[in-house]
């Protein structure tokens, strides 16, 4: 689903009018931290650091497209049938990754701040896609089995990192 984003914060779209939105950033220096609370569920995000984290293996990944705008990403969900916290992480341009978190009392404030918030597909036209788009649950359930550790590590040699 296609969102117009009301804020765009790096790659976060916010947007699809989720009623009175608290969005607080934190700069720490090498990475962004920003904090988007709306009535029933917040969602955090993160990018950056000072140490670039290893490159994705991208045979971990799930992909979901949207026009010509396609990104490489894992789904980790605290209960895939009623969530009430879910964490993605995208792979990004470049050297950095993007991860989200969305918290929420119960499934339904996930699922909505699933419609409200998502990733900015075209900056200069406010279009992002929302995060419900992203419905593969990933069989990784720990994110570092989704990087290419080092070079002699079996699971890296095996995935073809």
């Amino acid at each position: 689903m296609e969102i117009t984003c009301s804020a765009i914060i790096w790659l976060l779209c916010i947007g699809g009018h989720p009623g009175e939105v608290e969005i607080s950033l934190s700069d720490h220096g090498f990475g962004i931290y920003a904090t988007v609370q709306a009535e029933g569920w917040q969602a955090s995000s993160s990018s950056g650091g000072d140490v670039a984290p290893p490159p994705f293996n991208q045979d971990r990944l799930s992909r979901a497209c949207v026009d010509s705008f396609c990104i490489g990403y894992h789904r980790h969900c605290d209960d895939g049938e009623h969530p009430t916290d879910r964490s993605y992480i995208f792979d990004a341009d470049g050297p950095l990754h993007h991860r989200v978190v969305i918290t929420s009392d119960d499934e339904a404030g996930v699922r909505t701040a699933m419609q409200h918030i998502g990733i900015v597909i075209d900056a200069s036209a406010h279009r992002g896609v929302a995060l419900s788009l992203f419905e593969d649950e990933s069989p990784h359930r720990s994110p570092e089995e989704i990087f290419c550790l080092q070079p002699t590590d079996p699971q890296s040699v095996e995935a073809g990192c």
